[in-house]
């Protein structure tokens, strides 16, 4: 018999360091989001942002994007949500997710829209291959989007 522990559920939220929708996401957790795990990138262009404050500060972009999410997740920390981060330095962003995704027990993954334009291919495969709910954030945008994969949240 195999038991199911929801609680044991995470939802991922995918940020968006390069655009100022970036952080959306996290507006849509609720009071069912217990366990929550924020990534961010730290290689290519969705990282220049960091990477450029890091140079500007004379520290690496690894340290920066450390002290970003320590701040995202003072934010969204309750007494009875538990909040972790990862931060990701492969060149395909989109991969990365879906291998986080692999690796630990996601419900569902909730993505800013402004990375649609970017790496909406490889968020198309990982609603695909992950078989995850993927939920869009933001703005809305220019960007079709295949039924019965995911929804958009305004």
């Amino acid at each position: 018999m195999t038991i199911h522990d929801s609680s044991l559920q995470t939802t991922l939220v995918v940020i968006d360091p390069a655009s100022e929708h970036g952080e959306d996401g996290i507006q849509a957790l609720d009071a069912h989001d217990r366990r929550v795990t924020l990534v961010i990138p730290l290689h290519g262009r969705r990282s220049r942002s960091l990477r450029d404050f890091a140079e500007s500060e004379d520290l690496d972009v690894a340290t920066v994007g450390s002290i970003y999410l320590e701040q995202l997740s003072a934010r969204i920390d309750q007494s009875d949500r538990r909040v972790t981060s990862i931060s990701t330095d492969g060149s395909d962003f989109a991969a990365d997710i879906l291998s986080i995704v692999e690796q630990l027990s996601i419900s569902r993954v909730i993505v800013p829209t402004s990375l649609m334009a970017t790496e909406g291919p490889g968020i198309r495969h990982l609603a695909l291959a992950a078989k995850t709910p993927i939920l869009i954030t933001g703005q809305p945008d220019e960007t079709p989007t295949p039924r019965g994969l995911w929804r958009r949240v305004a």
